[in-house]
């Protein structure tokens, strides 16, 4: 195999692992406050929570947080970019 073949595999994967724990949060988010503090949830706010905090201090307060979308938007940006710069 190609080095440039894994570390697209590596860069692919580690994007998915990313949004999954993203999606978990949001939904968290939507349930209980006993689900939020379960030790799941702890350990995804313990994970996601460095990297939405610099976001939601950008954002204006609309009742809605977006940062999680955000956030998953970026690390997409991110994964292209470094993606054409294996294939180059």
């Amino acid at each position: 195999m190609r080095s440039s073949y894994i570390l697209y595999q590596i860069i692919t994967k580690a994007g998915r692992i990313i949004d999954i724990i993203l999606l978990i949060r949001c939904i968290f988010s939507w349930l209980p406050w006993s689900f939020r503090n379960s030790a799941l949830g702890r350990i995804v706010y313990t994970i996601t929570e460095p990297f939405l905090a610099p976001i939601r201090r950008w954002l204006p307060n609309m009742g809605i947080d977006f940062s999680p979308l955000i956030l998953m938007f970026v690390v997409g940006l991110i994964q292209r970019v470094l993606i054409r710069l294996i294939f180059l």
